[in-house]
């Protein structure tokens, strides 16, 4: 399938505020982060360009499996930037001085190398012992990206259990079908009620967008 590049403009504005987005988040000004931001920014802008020529296809097109697999790419990408994310903030958060629930005696080595070995987790760790506020910023965006991160925990197991299948025998795609509003595909997840809930990488690209401390 061609893109159809009257789509791009609006979708690569639409991916510009997702970079917008991290950029305003802890831990982005370092290169690491940023990096990985700008790259997923980008993938974004031509997924939504692609998904937007599903959409407005009047059957499914025969290059199904490229938009799964460029799909799934995205969102495990954006599940390793969110895990190293958590991380990081975890990391922070555990700090000696910086959270009254923890002492010193209780901050692992591994932490305290992780520090040792971070100039950005340096000067974190320093901006926030001088600014409650960002303190406040870090610890609201922690809870903010929390859902959005099980949320893709649970896409990568249902990929996993997919993979296992296809190994040893034919199994039906991860996803079930394209979501008519936006050309993205969705995927089944199960809740712990047994019942199924669909989630698409449009939603998920979008909450991100949505993120505000």
């Amino acid at each position: 399938m061609k893109l159809n590049t009257s789509t791009q403009p609006t979708a690569q504005h639409a991916a510009g505020s997702m970079l917008d987005t991290f950029r305003r988040m802890p831990f982005f000004e370092d290169a690491y982060f940023h990096m990985r931001a700008s790259h997923l920014t980008l993938a974004d802008g031509y997924l939504r360009a692609l998904e937007e020529g599903y959409r407005l296809a009047t059957a499914m097109p025969e290059d199904e499996m490229l938009l799964g697999h460029l799909s799934e790419m995205w969102m495990m990408g954006v599940f390793d930037l969110l895990h190293a994310w958590r991380e990081q903030a975890r990391v922070v958060l555990t700090h000696p001085g910086l959270s009254d629930q923890v002492s010193t005696a209780s901050v692992s080595v591994e932490i305290s190398e992780q520090i040792a070995g971070s100039a950005n987790l340096r000067k974190v760790i320093s901006r926030l012992r001088r600014d409650v506020r960002y303190a406040r910023k870090l610890r609201r965006y922690a809870v903010a990206v929390e859902q959005i991160y099980k949320d893709l925990r649970e896409v990568r197991e249902l990929l996993a259990r997919y993979e296992v299948l296809r190994v040893h025998q034919s199994a039906a795609a991860a996803h079930v079908r394209l979501d008519p509003e936006n050309g993205s595909l969705l995927y089944a997840l199960r809740t712990r009620h047994g019942t199924v809930r669909p989630i698409s990488r449009v939603e998920i690209a979008d909450r991100l967008m949505g993120l505000r401390p």
